[in-house]
């Protein structure tokens, strides 16, 4: 998590997949996510065990933006963070202690 940004499958292969479950990133924070055909699939977890503020890249080959739902299924407000040196848009939104967040690509 290279300055504070969480990134999903940034350097992996895109032609290769892969998942991971409860991957531990700086902040308290255990994200699940899937690569597919070179395409993060949607349905990201992050599970929040801290509360803390989060910043997370736009998943590898998803444009646009993304929609965070917490475990009731409420929207949470995302606001654009900063843009990688590669162009790549970033998202922040403030998380609570043990919530879990489902981040899927904004239609």
């Amino acid at each position: 998590m290279p300055g504070g940004v969480i990134r999903l499958f940034d350097v992996w292969p895109p032609e290769q997949d892969a998942s991971f479950q409860h991957l531990r990133a700086k902040g308290g924070f255990l994200i699940s996510a899937s690569l597919r055909s070179g395409q993060t699939e949607t349905g990201i977890t992050l599970l929040s065990e801290a509360g803390s503020n989060v910043t997370m890249q736009n998943p590898v080959g998803w444009s646009g933006g993304i929609n965070v739902k917490d475990s009731s299924g409420n929207a949470v407000e995302t606001t654009e963070g900063p843009v990688s040196e590669n162009g790549v848009l970033s998202w922040a939104w403030s998380t609570k202690k043990a919530e879990t967040y489902t981040i899927n690509m904004s239609a």
